[in-house]
């Protein structure tokens, strides 16, 4: 198979959404806030907008000044926790200021409203919820199996070794950056699929990889300025390697239109599973 068509499977879950939301009587609502005006910021919360209308899902933005401050937007998401037209939260981060704590403020949302997967008890983590669905699309059967995760961030890494393990998988879960110490474990362990999940350019080799592997999902974002002026997007896999990992009939997510196309798919997803729940009350 080599390669995996993600843009296909996003395609495919978001009609899915699309179709279950435009059947409901009252829309999945989700509601965003942004404080500040960072242009990536502004422009990553307007995509999410977008994708939310397109599929038939209620959204609601607050921007709120640079200058906000934390009981500021404390209140305001207690006041979207009471509302019940609203059945997702998300705080785009990171916060311009610095005094406030992060961390209280996701903890504020409730987490029968949390689209994000910060708060026990709310929706997985975008990016790991999509990279198991990213495995049950292409039909690759977990239970059983041995998965090799490499990082232990909170948006991959340490998420989806759960997720992985409520499928039956044995899981190693690695977080160094030394790629012989990498190898070695990969060796002894002999996973069937790798997750990495590091955001350390060409990481990993095809010489790390031992014969068992039969995927790899790479979970690295990095972007890097090129001398035209222009980001270019790399992932934790050698990029000049990918030929072997056809070579090998290796399933693998590249490093553009990867694993990130699924993010957005996947909050929508979310939105959804949590008004199911709020309907349930």
């Amino acid at each position: 198979m080599g390669r995996i068509d993600v843009q296909k499977i996003s395609d495919d879950i978001r009609a899915e959404l699309k179709e279950k939301m435009m059947k409901l009587e009252n829309k999945p609502t989700l509601a965003i806030i942004l404080v500040g005006d960072d242009p990536a910021s502004v422009k990553y919360v307007e995509s999410k907008g977008i994708i939310m209308r397109e599929m038939g899902a209620g959204y609601q933005s607050y921007v709120l000044p640079e200058q906000t401050t934390e009981k500021e937007l404390l209140d305001l998401i207690e006041k979207l926790n009471s509302d019940d037209s609203v059945h997702g939260i998300l705080v785009q981060l990171p916060l311009p200021n610095k005094e406030i704590d992060e961390e209280k403020i996701v903890k504020a949302i409730l987490p029968s409203k949390d689209v994000d997967g910060f708060n026990e008890g709310g929706a997985p983590p975008c990016t790991a919820l999509g990279i198991m669905k990213i495995f049950e699309k292409i039909g690759y059967k977990l239970e059983g199996r041995k998965v090799a995760v490499l990082g232990t961030n909170i948006t991959i890494g340490e998420p989806i070794v759960p997720l992985l393990k409520n499928e039956g998988v044995e899981v190693l879960n690695l977080d160094t950056d030394d790629s012989n110490k990498i190898k070695e474990e990969l060796f002894k362990f002999e996973p069937q699929a790798i997750v990495s999940a590091m955001d350390i350019k060409g990481l990993v080799s095809a010489s790390d990889l031992p014969e068992s592997v039969e995927v790899f999902m790479d979970g690295g974002a990095i972007r890097e300025l090129q001398e035209d002026g222009k980001y270019k997007s790399f992932g934790d896999f050698n990029h000049e390697e990918y030929d072997i990992l056809d070579n090998r009939n290796i399933k693998y997510t590249y490093r553009v239109k990867g694993v990130g196309i699924m993010i957005l798919t996947m909050l929508a997803y979310n939105l959804l599973e949590r008004y199911e729940v709020s309907q349930k009350k």
